[in-house]
């Protein structure tokens, strides 16, 4: 594992997670009805414990609360997105 991809390879480790708290963030942004945590931690995987501290570190580190996403920064993310996968392929096929 190179040194200036570390950060690439932990989140393919727990891209799971990272989907998990991704996806139910934006479901509790957008709807109304919502389920309680222990619901979406079970479907997850991850212990209920385990995913209220990820919705807490997502919600205050990495999106600072700011769930708007403009059409400029969706566009980035994928772009971002597609070249990380396009990169694993690469190294994978090796």
């Amino acid at each position: 594992m190179s040194t200036g991809n570390a950060w690439k390879d932990l989140l393919w480790l727990y891209f799971d997670r990272f989907l998990l708290i991704s996806l139910v963030t934006a479901c509790k942004f957008y709807d109304d009805y919502r389920y309680k945590n222990g619901y979406y931690a079970r479907i997850g995987g991850v212990s209920h414990q385990e995913f209220n501290k990820l919705e807490q570190e997502y919600l205050v580190k990495y999106i600072q609360f700011s769930l708007f996403v403009s059409v400029e920064s969706f566009d980035s993310y994928c772009q971002d997105l597609s070249n990380f996968y396009q990169e694993k392929n690469a190294q994978n096929s090796e």
